[in-house]
């Protein structure tokens, strides 16, 4: 962003993990558009999520919700009006989205699994010349995606007039290269369980040191509000 130093624009931050009995979770983003958290659950207990209008996504696991089961593998995000009850039949991680400023997520260990009216939607994805995209979830609130690049690849230059979006770093180690001040280049180097706040007008292009995952969550997400500044095919990014 011009006029910014590369240190106002380095929004990066450390995930901690804040132990509860039963359960582990980290408040990896809590911004007034979007907020979202990883949960770790230990093996067959019984949770109750009781909050409103929120999703759910399996991301490591075996559930079991309303008698059927829920896999990893199913690659489903789960939509819940209100409160959800589940139980884990392994050592379960699942993220939970808000379109909403959240600091916390209300869970319980519970004793009983109730019924639970919920919808299911099928993840899409698209493959790219550095690796796959997993959409989640597209509306007009916000997105969801799932961004997997291969190591050494690296995306293209770009900013977002009005997209905020949040980086969270589930594996490997990326660099974000920015432009700030009057045109200069600066890199951010992001590792596992960091998080990064995108904000708009900020140039930025990732750059995948090793194989990478990144959960990324914003508010509305629309093709028209990315400005590609250069080619990720062709551009080599240089430090000034």
């Amino acid at each position: 962003m011009f006029g910014k130093t590369l240190k106002e624009l380095n929004t990066k931050s450390s995930v901690k993990k804040i132990k509860r009995k039963n359960f582990s979770y980290e408040n990896i983003a809590s911004e007034n558009e979007f907020s979202y958290f990883r949960l770790n659950l230990k093996s067959n207990c019984i949770y109750l999520i009781n909050e409103n209008s929120f999703y759910f996504f399996l991301n490591k696991g075996n559930l079991l919700i309303n008698n059927k089961k829920i896999f990893d593998q199913d690659k489903n995000l789960i939509f819940s009006k209100k409160k959800m009850s589940f139980k884990t039949l392994f050592n379960s991680e699942v993220y939970i989205f808000f379109f909403k400023k959240k600091t916390k997520v209300n869970i319980n260990h519970t004793r009983d699994n109730i019924f639970s009216k919920i919808n299911k939607s099928k993840i899409r994805f698209k493959n790219k010349y550095w690796g796959t995209i997993y959409d989640l979830l597209q509306n007009k609130l916000g997105a969801i995606k799932i961004i997997e690049m291969r190591k050494d690849t690296q995306s293209s230059m770009e900013f977002h007039i009005n997209k905020k979006e949040n980086y969270f770093i589930e594996y490997g180690e990326m660099n974000l290269g920015i432009r700030y001040s009057r045109g200069l280049n600066g890199l951010i180097k992001l590792k596992k369980d960091n998080s990064f706040l995108m904000k708009p007008g900020t140039m930025h292009m990732r750059m995948a040191k090793k194989n990478c995952r990144i959960i990324e969550m914003s508010n509305r997400d629309m093709d028209s509000d990315s400005i590609i500044v250069h080619d990720g095919k062709k551009y080599k990014f240089r430090v000034s």
